[in-house]
């Protein structure tokens, strides 16, 4: 379920159990921003959502027959428990632009520790610049063990440490107070959106908080859009919506606007799967499932198989306990044979039964 382009997904290893194939799914599905649905052909398809087109037409209970058309509407189902209004894309950090960051107010004579106010990376010209009174000094890093990123009181050759990971910079000589002390440098400037659906939250009276990350995304308008595919399918829930129309056109993957006011549908849904059905005389039906995948079938088996197993509603996700759990269940069928030795004689008709073991009646038989 990781995109087999993008490199930058790090995921931990992750065990379900007791939880259907559509959260374990969906829950991978969130995470990318990735969108996931079935064509004609029955193929399951995983791609970006840059790979999405607007459908050519809208369905509407009042059409137009232009920008919309006339349709019927077979099942309508919602989750609400899966819905989500408010998502926060966290993308790619990238470089700001160089930063010189003002230090004077902590010289005092005294204090040869100063702290930045943000993770120190180069300059745009490849290096971190310090300067006292208008004169640079010479910068090394600490920890270090070379010389130059040793202070001069140390037997090394820098008159400043700078340590990136603990935001500091280190003076061989305390500037004097008074002194105009500056430090040039660029720090890590992420990309953190946020994308709501003011509907959904008016409907519910309540943000419902998701999340996407993916550190490849450096373009606030790719992560928009990632972020809206997300809303088009869980602003109200995990919502599937089965339809039918009579006009070609549309096929899978494509956004598709719906608007019902009888039945209060109105929205931007994914098509997931287009089934046509012809009708004669060159008509044809085309039954949509919209929004989430229904994954009833999918769901059926699971269930089918965890019936097969002792009922245990917990939904752990701890490889120790199910290790232990299989080991506590290990059952296995075993059968022996014993051989024990017995005697026969010879059996004779007689006009009266003797009863000393050999007698034979009708319908009695030995071998």
């Amino acid at each position: 379920m990781i995109p087999t382009r993008k490199t930058a997904f790090f995921f931990s290893l992750r065990r379900y159990r007791n939880e259907t194939l559509l959260k374990a799914l969906q829950s991978i599905i969130d995470i990318t921003g990735y969108t996931a649905w079935i064509d004609n052909n029955k193929r399951f398809h995983y791609v970006a959502p840059t790979e999405n087109s607007s459908a050519p037409f809208g369905l509407s209970n009042t059409p137009n027959f232009r920008t919309t058309m006339q349709f019927g509407v077979d099942s309508y189902e919602q989750d609400d428990t899966a819905a989500i209004n408010r998502v926060y894309f966290h993308g790619g950090k990238r470089p700001s632009e160089d930063f010189e960051q003002d230090l004077s107010t902590q010289a005092n004579g005294r204090n040869d520790t100063f702290v930045l106010a943000y993770y120190p990376r180069i300059a745009s010209d490849g290096k971190i610049h310090v300067y006292v009174n208008g004169t640079e000094l010479q910068l090394g890093y600490s920890p270090g063990a070379e010389d130059q990123n040793k202070l001069i009181r140390e037997g090394g050759t820098a008159e400043v440490l700078v340590n990136p990971d603990a935001l500091t910079l280190t003076f061989n000589t305390p500037p004097a107070a008074g002194s105009t002390v500056s430090c040039v440098y660029r720090y890590q400037l992420p990309l953190v959106l946020v994308v709501t659906d003011e509907k959904s939250r008016r409907y519910y009276g309540q943000y419902l908080d998701g999340s996407l990350s993916n550190d490849t995304v450096f373009d606030p308008q790719i992560a928009i859009q990632r972020a809206r595919v997300l809303l088009y399918e869980q602003a109200y829930g995990l919502v599937s919506l089965k339809v039918r129309c009579w006009r070609a056109g549309l096929r899978a993957g494509q956004i598709i606007r719906v608007d019902h006011s009888i039945r209060g549908i109105h929205g931007s849904f994914l098509i997931q799967s287009v089934d046509t059905k012809p009708l004669g005389g060159g008509v044809f039906e085309y039954t949509l499932q919209l929004g989430s995948w229904n994954w009833d079938l999918a769901d059926v088996v699971m269930m089918l198989m965890a019936r097969t197993q002792p009922t245990d509603e917990a939904t752990e996700e701890e490889e120790t306990l199910v290790v232990a759990q299989e080991a506590y269940e290990e059952l296995g069928v075993q059968f022996s044979l014993s051989y024990s030795a017995q005697v026969s004689g010879h059996y004779y008709a007689t006009d009266v039964a003797l009863h000393d073991g050999g007698d034979a009646y009708a319908g009695f038989s030995s071998i």
